[in-house]
């Protein structure tokens, strides 16, 4: 079977983690004219990108179907309310790709998103040992909702990026975030990403 080689490239990114404890996870999912891919942390979704009549799980790391084991059910984890809208162009975005790259991945050194005066902050650590801090500060356009900062793991901002790079055209991409440790969506085209946030203490 033959995907889009830009769609194919963003569900492996997302399955790329998965030990081979839970092999369904390994599996791109078909369903209503959708692909889906998940780790549990991160998950992203292409609206329209299949035939409708498709039902399938295609595993992405042999291209097997996978048929004995049940995909999980995602229609109670994409939010639909949300506490804090706004969009950001994508060309402005993906400028941020380059931070991200440099941050040492960590679940201890998290990125910080705060919004304040229409203008969104993403911060990093290089590392968990070191005080040395990364800025990139972007102007919003279209806010709504109140402040609410968020904490997540740089990698999934990072394939979520590139995964909209691979498809860039214009316009906005739109981050929409329900509370601070309820995963929020980034929306582009007819790309849906979900991600999980970071407890910070």
């Amino acid at each position: 079977m033959r995907m889009n080689t830009g769609i194919e490239k963003s569900l492996k990114n997302i399955i790329k983690n998965v030990d081979g404890t839970r092999p369904i996870l390994e599996c791109a999912h078909f369903e209503n004219g959708n692909i889906i891919a998940t780790d549990s942390h991160q998950l992203i979704r292409w609206r329209d990108a299949a035939p409708k009549n498709l039902k399938m799980n295609l595993n992405l790391t042999n291209f097997s179907f996978e048929a004995e084991h049940v995909y999980p059910d995602i229609s109670r984890l994409i939010p639909e309310k949300f506490g804090m809208q706004f969009g950001i162009p994508v060309r402005e975005l993906l400028e941020l790709i380059p931070l991200l790259k440099s941050v040492k991945n960590s679940e201890g050194s998290p990125t910080k998103m705060e919004v304040s005066n229409n203008v969104a902050t993403f911060t990093s650590r290089l590392s968990t040992i070191s005080d040395i801090e990364q800025k990139f500060s972007i102007k919003v356009e279209n806010f709504e909702g109140e402040q609410i900062d968020i904490n997540f793991n740089n990698q999934y901002l990072l394939n979520a990026l590139l995964s909209i790079k691979d498809i860039k055209r214009f316009g906005n991409v739109q981050f929409k975030i329900v509370a601070p440790l309820i995963p929020f969506l980034i929306v582009y085209e007819n790309m849906d990403y979900l991600i999980t946030p970071v407890r910070v203490f």
